[in-house]
């Protein structure tokens, strides 16, 4: 039989369950009665901004600062919530601010301190580590664990904190600050010590390992979860796949697509129910600064084709958005602090907004995190 106090702790588990789904509901009816700040046939972009260290929110005709970000930031999204962790004071202190906002109106629907999240400092102002599960109110980082970087989960709504053990100790050396969302959870890289590492795969529903891809083909940083295609590495101009469209089996023999310029982080869209990659390069002299981009490509990872390589005419920093249609990405020049969106369909770029920065040495750490 089952000890009385084992029982009472699970009762009090499964009740604050309930209070943490009751309030997700509030907050979702509340959000409903909530007017979109981006009016119908509008552009708009969420952009942290150098110019007053803003988290705004900017159309074609207007601008809303929705809070005031500075220091470290480390940030994610899924298909409903976007997700800020700000170290202000960008040490290896514990404590950050945390922000959820709504991608369908761009409202802050949380904004609170939390004292036992310990993000620490990266070399990175602005990054995008965060794996997002809005249906369960929860994201997934890397963060300290006293003494070195380990696995977080922590749910917005019961304010609960768990490191998750399926690391060894060998395994967090080296590890990755930043986690990449696949189909059931995250890949993390680690262990990247004398030219090794190490690749893990893990479920966040199962909480257990999925896979563990050891010394991967060139152990870079820049993975990606690419839905219906599978888990690619980005190093030295060739895309590497590592695993099936399912995340769930390595290929023996990774498949490579060589001779790539991919000077910015590679986004995932569908088109017709089929994934293709957005990236920037910078092939030209209009490029000059390594944080910026000449053009943008569209590439198909399946039928390993380029569907559209596009001359952008603009020294454009290399941050950009994809657009939530698939047909676009939203971008800024930062010598005139213009937001410009290309429509890939039209092959058209066009400024809709101002920043109110022109200058191009604020820009480190700016980012357009989303755009509708």
């Amino acid at each position: 039989m089952e000890p009385h106090g084992h029982v009472r702790i699970w009762e009090g588990i499964e009740i604050m369950k309930w209070i943490a789904r009751l309030a997700n509901i509030v907050v979702c009816l509340w959000l409903v009665g909530q007017p979109a700040l981006c009016s119908a046939g509008q552009h708009g972009v969420l952009i942290i901004s150098p110019a007053n260290s803003a988290l705004s929110y900017v159309t074609d005709d207007s601008q809303r600062q929705l809070a005031t970000v500075k220091g470290i930031l480390d940030y994610g999204m899924d298909g409903n919530d976007i997700v800020i962790l700000q170290n202000p004071r960008n040490d290896h202190q514990p404590g950050a601010r945390l922000l959820v906002i709504d991608r369908d109106t761009f409202h802050i629907v949380i904004d609170t301190n939390v004292n036992d999240i310990h993000i620490g400092s990266t070399m990175v102002p602005t990054m995008k580590g965060l794996v997002v599960k809005s249906q369960d109110s929860t994201f997934y980082y890397s963060g300290f664990d006293g003494k070195e970087l380990n696995v977080f989960e922590f749910n917005w709504l019961t304010q609960s904190n768990r490191k998750l053990n399926f690391l060894t100790d060998v395994e967090t050396r080296g590890l990755n600050p930043a986690l990449t969302p696949v189909s059931y959870g995250f890949a993390v890289t680690c262990n990247r010590l004398n030219d090794s590492s190490l690749v893990v795969l893990y479920n966040t529903i199962s909480n257990s390992v999925v896979l563990k891809l050891a010394n991967p083909v060139k152990a870079s940083f820049d993975l990606y979860g690419i839905p219906d295609f599978g888990l690619i590495e980005y190093s030295h101009q060739t895309l590497y796949r590592l695993t099936d469209k399912s995340f769930t089996i390595a290929l023996v023999q990774p498949s490579v697509i060589t001779n790539l310029e991919i000077a910015t982080d590679i986004c995932s869209q569908t088109r017709g129910g089929e994934p293709y990659l957005i990236w920037g390069s910078n092939m030209n002299a209009l490029a000059s600064n390594k944080e910026s981009i000449s053009e943008v490509v569209f590439f198909d990872p399946k039928r390993n084709i380029t569907l559209q390589q596009q001359p952008l005419g603009i020294n454009a920093w290399k941050r950009f958005a994809p657009a939530r249609d698939g047909y676009g990405i939203y971008f800024v020049e930062p010598q005139k602090g213009t937001v410009y969106y290309f429509d890939a369909s039209l092959g058209t770029v066009t400024g809709f907004a101002d920043t109110g920065s022109h200058d191009f040495a604020l820009w480190n750490g700016a980012a357009i995190l989303d755009g509708n």
